[in-house]
């Protein structure tokens, strides 16, 4: 039996093709040789049906990270071990000018040194965690400043 499944993200680390699903929790791997597709892991704390819960991945060689989209927390799924630890990402007010997007969080991860910054797309924070320790800082002072300089 065949099934459709599309991906919204994806990274290749040699042997695999590891990507989060589209429309439905789940974290895949496909075989970059024999094809073979594999559901790896449901992502704890998010609906099992649901568009876009990530977008944007990265990968540390020990780590895969995904950017909650829609999803409700970061997540980090340690390859050597096949365990997946979340983050919790704090509610934010919808009282800006800018609009705030709970169904489009963040767009981006970039990793240096040893730390991840989740980059928002309507999020008004970039949030760095420590990959050493999964400890988090919201950085944020920056969101006011930008404010100021919408014109609305």
């Amino acid at each position: 039996m065949e099934y459709n499944l599309a991906c919204n993200d994806f990274i290749e680390d040699g042997r695999y093709i590891w990507f989060t699903s589209y429309s439905n929790n789940g974290l895949y791997k496909m075989d970059m040789v024999t094809k073979q597709v594999e559901c790896v892991c449901i992502f704890p704390g998010e609906p099992l049906e649901r568009m876009f819960l990530f977008n944007g991945m990265a990968d540390t060689g020990r780590y895969l990270l995904f950017a909650p989209c829609s999803g409700e927390n970061i997540a980090i799924y340690d390859k050597s071990s096949n365990r997946i630890h979340t983050i919790e990402i704090k509610k934010k007010s919808n009282n800006r000018k800018e609009e705030y997007l709970s169904f489009y969080k963040f767009c981006d991860i970039k990793i240096y040194e040893e730390y991840a910054y989740f980059i928002g797309k309507y999020y008004p924070a970039i949030i760095r965690v420590n990959l050493k320790n999964f400890s988090v800082q919201y950085i944020e002072d920056w969101v006011d400043e930008i404010e100021k300089r919408i014109d609305r």
